[in-house]
Formats: structure tokens, C-alpha cells, sequence
């Protein structure tokens, strides 16, 4: 079983690690740290379901919009897809605010 894993720290500084299989799956896993930037202290496995299968996960904040996370992944017909997150709340539970996918070439 492959996973594809990437890492993204939070504005309260936890580590957010997000992994996939490799396209066989419709959903992203991730797991939050307890304790700002303690690796060590990761909390249960959560997953996000999406429409289509996924692989390549690469989540980022932006400086602008600190109140989101944005996951880049390799999604809907294989196209880049990106879609905007809540941070995780008091359960670690995020859900998706909005998806969108960019269609490359003709």
C-alpha cells in the first residue's frame, strides 16, 4: 500500500499531515498534532471523502487568509484540483468549503 504524505503547519503552530493512497480512493486522511509542533503527539486519523479518487496531497495556509487550509491535489480526471478547508476544530474535524478543479490543454 503507497501513501502520499505532506505536511502543513497550522497557525497555532500543530502539525497537519494529510496522505493518500495512490489513486485507488475517493478521500484524503490526516491527522493533527496535540501539542504545537510535536510530530510525537499526533491525534486519531480523520478523513475527508471527496467525489472523485485522489493522490498527491499538498496542502498550504496562505498569509492572507490564515482561517483556511488549501489542498492541491491530483483529482477530478487526474486534473489539478484544489479545494478550500476549515481548520480543524475542536475535534480535529475540517470540512470543505469549496472545490474546484482546473482543467489543463485542449
Amino acid at each position: 500500500m503507497l501513501f502520499v504524505t505532506e505536511k502543513e503547519n497550522l497557525p497555532d503552530e500543530r502539525i497537519m499531515i494529510f496522505y493518500s493512497r495512490h489513486t485507488d480512493e475517493a478521500c484524503f486522511y490526516y491527522r493533527v498534532s496535540k501539542k504545537a509542533g510535536d510530530i510525537t503527539s499526533l491525534g486519531e486519523e480523520m478523513k475527508i471523502i471527496t467525489a472523485h479518487n485522489t493522490t498527491y496531497p499538498s496542502p498550504f495556509v496562505m498569509s492572507d487568509d490564515p482561517a483556511h487550509i488549501y489542498l492541491c491535489w491530483r483529482g477530478i480526471n487526474w486534473h489539478p484540483t484544489i479545494a478550500k478547508l476549515t481548520l480543524p476544530d475542536a475535534q480535529d474535524k475540517v470540512s470543505i468549503v469549496r472545490s474546484l478543479y482546473i482543467r489543463v490543454g485542449a
